[in-house]
């Protein structure tokens, strides 16, 4: 969400809550954390927990303990989100924002620093775990090949293989004043190695927050771009063979203020996004749009309700089985000026 500058990401060890285990040395609070937390694939899974401050991958392919993504959710996905609470562990005074499980549930990516707010200027952060359920290893600066730089880097996404990753930046030499970048790696033994700029899809405007659905096909973000319809606005873009479509205003869920931060659920026929439009129940809202399939367009958004405080909150994760939804927001009770918080549905 960089247009209102509310950007930054997780600390050091953290228990995500009872469908999403655990971080740091706390033991995992739930056996089947992986239907929360899985996106269905079985290769690629990221491996060893690293170093604070440096990327320690390896190999888990062959035995990734995905569960079955044809088991039942852990929760009655009719049923409104609960209360958000609070992630334990990982917030501090510093701004914390935008987590991110990778669809596998063994990477989890995160953001910290505000510089708008004289903190340093927002990096990206990942932790891992050998397999879902276990807890994640300490948090650490991602050191990939041109990954983090002196300038913002922020949202990153990434695909079921763990190979490919997503995420936007302020870095001079592109197009505009965000641009969306590439990660790539041919194994998850080896760290990302920075591939470049989105070609195709960034323009001479403010691209950013893009995530990325599992199977590497569809590319949600958002842009200002010419021929939208407020100040930012949703978009998808199918991706065939490493090119971009055509991107596509997402209707419906758009409107004449600012749309940001899509976060799509794995089957793509839900869609949680930050926005300011009228209606909210505070200076910036998470809503929700649903379609009967992805060759429908998105109908009228309603509002998050259950989730929303009057001051600025915005979606960034939801697990497979949209029971658990992540958040960052800015309301009473956080450490700092934005930290992470959690709701869950009730089974």
């Amino acid at each position: 969400m960089r247009h209102v500058r509310v950007w930054a990401s997780l600390a050091v060890a953290t228990c995500l809550g009872a469908s999403v285990a655990c971080v740091g040395d706390e033991p995992s609070i739930a056996s089947d954390a992986g239907r929360d937390t899985g996106g269905g694939s079985d290769s690629g899974a990221e491996g060893a927990p690293e170093d604070a401050g440096a990327d320690a991958p390896n190999d888990t392919s062959a035995d990734s303990n995905v569960a079955d993504s044809a088991l039942p959710p852990a929760c009655d996905p009719q049923k409104a989100f609960g209360t958000p609470t609070l992630v334990p562990g990982i917030n501090s005074a510093a701004d914390e924002t935008n987590a991110f499980i990778a669809p596998d549930g063994l990477s989890l990516y995160l953001v910290r620093g505000d510089v708008d707010a004289g903190q340093p200027s927002r990096d990206i952060y990942r932790a891992t775990r050998v397999k879902v359920g276990d807890a994640w290893g300490a948090l650490g600066l991602m050191t990939g090949t041109n990954i983090n730089t002196a300038y913002e880097e922020d949202n990153a996404t990434s695909t079921a293989d763990g190979l490919t990753m997503y995420f936007h930046s302020a870095r001079p030499g592109g197009l505009g004043s965000h641009d969306i970048y590439i990660a790539t790696r041919p194994t998850t033994l080896v760290d990302f190695t920075f591939a470049g700029p989105a070609n195709g899809l960034n323009l001479d405007s403010d691209d950013g927050d893009p995530y990325i659905m599992p199977d590497g096909k569809t590319l949600f973000f958002d842009s200002n771009r010419a021929g939208g319809q407020g100040g930012s606005d949703l978009y998808e873009v199918a991706i065939t063979n490493g090119t971009f479509g055509t991107p596509q205003l997402l209707g419906l869920p758009n409107s004449p203020g600012v749309e940001s931060q899509p976060v799509p659920s794995a089957d793509g026929l839900a869609l949680y996004f930050g926005t300011d439009r009228s209606g909210g129940q505070g200076s910036y809202d998470i809503w929700g749009s649903h379609r009967t399939t992805t060759a429908d367009a998105f109908g009228a958004p309603t509002i998050v309700a259950t989730v929303n405080s009057a001051e600025l909150d915005f979606p960034t994760w939801v697990s497979a089985d949209q029971c658990v939804l992540f958040l960052t927001s800015s309301r009473a009770g956080s450490l700092g000026g934005r930290d992470i918080w959690q709701a869950e549905r009730p089974k």
